[in-house]
């Protein structure tokens, strides 16, 4: 976790939240169990904040959301099948009450002003210092929005898409005409972490299909129509 970064406010205005219950009741929901434990850690030693729960994938998420109805959820937005974005959108239409304050990493930058738009309360990267942790908490729950500094917007034509190299590369791969397995090969890359890709792939591109993706994808400028595809800018990367 970064000692630095900080807080922007977003264009959302902040709702109204009448607080009557002290401390904060904070679920946490990462698939990474280090990160999910060092941040459980940090805010449990927080006077004014309490851990209510812990989960480390998606089905775990919904019964912990059910049972604890905590005031602030900090949600992975990597999360596999069922998606950390499809677990926020479930939270915004059963648990309105529950403000979600999405994590990611760094590389794996999204719009953050489109995930706020959608009425998720906040967009943090892992660098977040221990500081800004607490005080993203604390804005949630009084019905604040809050983006970390760290987190980038890169226009693509009208829209917004931020694909990290790991997906770009995959993207061109799959219009050369790669299956997953030969994909999985050429990236060093497990079989699991490509099919998830292409599943960040088609939410970030609001596609159903891989050829509805492609064909957005080749619309908005993400591939080398020269070259069939885009070259791979990363080196090989772990799973």
């Amino acid at each position: 976790m970064g000692t630095s970064g900080g807080f922007r406010p977003s264009s959302a205005q902040p709702r109204s939240v009448t607080r009557d219950r002290i401390p904060i009741r904070v679920a946490i929901v990462d698939e990474q169990p280090l990160t999910l434990q060092m941040f459980a850690q940090l805010l449990q030693e927080t006077p004014d904040i309490a851990v209510v729960g812990t989960a480390t994938h998606s089905a775990a998420a919904l019964v912990l959301l059910q049972q604890q109805q905590p005031d602030v959820l900090i949600l992975d937005l990597l999360l596999p099948t069922p998606s950390g974005l499809a677990i926020a959108r479930a939270v915004l239409t059963q648990h309105p009450a529950t403000a979600v304050l999405l994590v990611t990493d760094p590389g794996s930058a999204w719009d953050p002003r489109s995930l706020l738009a959608l009425g998720l309360r906040g967009y943090l990267t892992t660098t977040v210092s221990l500081d800004d942790l607490r005080a993203a908490v604390r804005a949630v729950a009084a019905g604040h929005a809050v983006i970390h500094a760290e987190a980038s917007v890169v226009a693509m034509g009208t829209e917004h898409y931020l694909l990290t190299p790991r997906e770009r590369a995959v993207l061109g791969l799959l219009a050369q005409g790669q299956g997953n397995e030969e994909m999985a090969v050429a990236l060093h890359l497990s079989r699991r972490t490509i099919e998830r890709c292409l599943g960040e792939l088609r939410t970030k591109l609001a596609a159903r299909s891989s050829r509805e993706m492609l064909h957005k994808a080749a619309g908005c400028g993400l591939l080398d129509p020269a070259l069939g595809g885009l070259p791979s800018p990363m080196g090989a990367q772990p799973p």
